[in-house]
C-alpha cells in the first residue's frame, strides 16, 4: 500500500476519538500520537511530518499499512464501526440544520433528510426516531407561530391589479380565474401575460395591470394542443405586445400531450431549473384541474391544492389557476372537491361571465383585501378583425333594454294566445295558466304586467281584451 492508502485508514479513524492504546502494535500507536501532536501544534499533517515526529524511517507508511495489526484490535472493531456511523450521521444532521437555517432548503427537504438519516440510525446512535420527531415538531411550531406585533412578515409585492388599483394577486398566494366553457378565460389569460411581460402602455390588456416587478413568468397550458398554444402565444407577443421577438421573461409550455402522471413533476422540474438563475414572478396554470384524474377524490384534490399553494410559497410567486365552473349553475361554483378547496385557499376569485350578446363580464366574486363587485365590472368581447378579445363599453343599459323589449314581446304573445275573445278576470287567469303551464300566482303576475304596460284593457262590462294600438 502507498501513501494514499495509509492516510485513508487514519482519516477514517480520526473522528472517532480513538486512543493510542487501542492499537495493537507500537508503530501504529506512535503514528497516532504523532498525528495528535501535529494537530495540537497547528502543523501540517502528512507522511513526512508524521514520520519525522514519530522518528520513523522514510518508508514507514509502506511497512505500517502492510501490517493488519496497524488498525484497532479486533475486539473493538464493532465499537469503532458504530462510532464512525454515529459521527457520520451527526455530521449529516448538522449539515442539514445549517442549510435549513441559511434558507438553502425548504422545510419539506429538511424533514425528508432527517427521516432518511433516521432510517439509517440505530439505538446506539445520537439520532433517534424520537429526536427526529421532536426536531420536526419544533420546526413546525416555529414555522406556524405568530412572531410578534413588532416583527411583521416582509411585504408581499402585488403582481396583478385592476385599473382601479384593487390587488388581485400577490407573491406567495394563489388566485382563481373561473368561468364556464368558452366564456373568455383564455382571452383574459393572454391579457394577463401581456401585462406581466411589460406590454406597451397603449396595449389592450382588458383592464389588467401588472406593477413593475422583476422576475420570470411561467405558463402551463393544459387545455390546448400545440397549434392553439402557438396562436395564444402569437396573440400575446405580436398582437398585444406589438413585438416580433419572444419576451425574455416568458416561458410557456403545452402539457396536453404530456401524460397526466408526468405533468406536475414536469412543472416542478421547470420551476427549479429556471429559479436557479432568475426569480419567478408568476406561474399560470391554464387548467389547474388537469393535473388530477378525478376532481371529486377528496384526498388527491386537497393534496393538489396544497401542492399548488406550497409551490407559490416555495418560489415566492403568484400562482394563477384557471378552472371551469359547473355547467348550468348561476352560483359560480367551480368543479368538485378541488374547486371547493381552491376557493378556501385562494387570495381572490376572478370571474368571467359571457352574456348572450357575446360580451364577457370581468369582476371578482371576492378579494381578500378589497372589493371588485359586478356593478363595477370590466367588459370585453372577441373582435374578429383583430382576432383577439378587446375591452368594450358597458353593455348593461343595452342589455336591460334588450331584456325589457324581450319581456314586452313575450307579454304580447301571452295576451294574444289567451284573449282570442274578451274574457272575465277569472277566465283570463285560467287561460294564462293553461297556456303557460304556470301556477295561478304566476298567472296573476303576468296579468298585472300586461295591464301595467297597457297591453290589455278592461271593457265596460268588466271583461278584458287586447288593447288596440293608437
Amino acid at each position: 500500500m502507498g501513501t494514499a492508502a495509509a492516510f485513508k485508514g487514519f482519516e477514517i479513524l480520526r473522528p472517532l476519538n480513538i486512543a493510542h492504546y487501542e492499537f495493537t502494535n507500537e508503530p501504529a500507536k506512535k503514528a497516532w500520537l504523532a498525528i495528535e501532536r501535529l494537530e495540537q501544534s497547528g502543523k501540517d499533517v502528512h507522511v513526512l511530518s508524521i514520520g519525522e515526529e514519530a522518528g520513523f524511517e522514510a518508508d514507514w507508511n509502506l511497512r505500517l499499512c502492510s501490517d493488519e495489526a496497524a488498525f484497532p484490535h479486533e475486539g473493538i472493531v464493532k465499537d469503532c464501526r458504530e462510532r464512525l456511523r454515529a459521527c457520520f450521521l451527526r455530521r449529516r444532521e448538522d449539515d442539514l440544520c445549517k442549510r435549513r437555517q441559511a434558507g438553502e432548503i425548504e422545510l419539506e427537504e429538511y424533514l425528508a433528510g432527517l427521516a432518511k438519516l433516521a432510517s439509517h440510525a440505530n439505538a446506539d446512535t445520537q439520532l433517534t426516531k424520537d429526536q427526529i420527531k421532536a426536531s420536526r415538531m419544533a420546526e413546525l411550531i416555529e414555522l406556524a407561530r405568530f412572531k410578534g406585533i413588532n416583527n411583521p412578515p416582509p411585504d408581499s409585492a402585488p403582481i396583478l391589479t385592476n385599473e382601479r388599483g384593487d390587488v388581485l394577486g400577490e407573491k406567495g398566494n394563489i388566485i382563481v380565474v373561473q368561468g364556464t366553457v368558452k366564456s373568455g378565460k383564455t382571452g383574459l389569460i393572454s391579457a394577463c401575460i401581456a401585462a406581466l411581460v411589460g406590454a406597451p402602455d397603449d396595449s389592450d390588456t382588458l383592464g389588467i395591470v401588472a406593477p413593475p416587478t422583476p422576475g420570470l413568468i411561467l405558463h402551463f397550458d393544459c387545455e390546448q394542443g400545440p397549434r392553439n398554444h402557438y396562436r395564444l402565444m402569437d396573440t400575446i407577443i405580436r398582437k398585444r405586445c406589438s413585438s416580433r421577438t419572444d419576451p425574455p421573461t416568458l416561458e410557456s409550455f403545452s402539457l396536453l400531450d404530456i401524460d397526466l402522471a408526468d405533468r406536475w413533476p414536469l412543472v416542478e422540474a421547470v420551476a427549479s431549473k429556471f429559479a436557479e438563475n432568475t426569480p419567478i414572478k408568476c406561474v399560470i396554470f391554464d387548467g389547474g384541474a388537469d393535473f388530477l384524474k378525478s376532481l371529486n377524490d377528496e384526498e388527491t384534490a386537497f393534496d393538489m391544492v396544497d401542492r399548488q399553494y406550497k409551490f407559490a410559497r416555495k418560489f415566492d410567486c403568484l400562482a394563477a389557476i384557471v378552472v371551469h365552473e359547473n355547467p348550468g349553475t348561476d352560483m359560480g361554483k367551480i368543479r368538485g372537491h378541488y374547486g371547493s378547496q381552491l376557493h378556501r385557499k385562494c387570495q381572490s376569485a376572478i370571474v368571467v361571465e359571457k352574456g348572450k350578446d357575446e360580451i364577457s363580464t370581468l369582476y371578482a366574486s371576492f378579494l381578500r383585501d378589497g372589493s371588485w363587485p359586478k356593478s363595477e365590472a370590466t367588459f370585453f368581447k372577441y373582435d374578429t378583425a383583430k382576432a383577439m378579445h378587446i375591452e368594450c363599453m358597458d353593455p348593461t343599459s343595452d342589455r336591460k333594454s334588450q331584456k325589457d323589449d324581450s319581456k314586452t314581446a313575450k307579454l304580447h304573445e301571452i295576451a294574444k294566445q289567451a284573449l282570442i275573445k274578451p274574457l272575465t278576470y277569472a277566465r283570463l287567469l285560467e287561460a294564462i295558466a293553461a297556456n303557460e303551464g304556470c301556477s295561478e300566482a304566476t298567472a296573476r303576475t303576468r296579468y298585472r304586467e300586461m295591464s301595467d304596460q297597457k297591453i290589455i284593457k278592461k271593457n265596460s262590462d268588466g271583461s278584458w281584451q287586447i288593447a288596440t294600438k293608437g
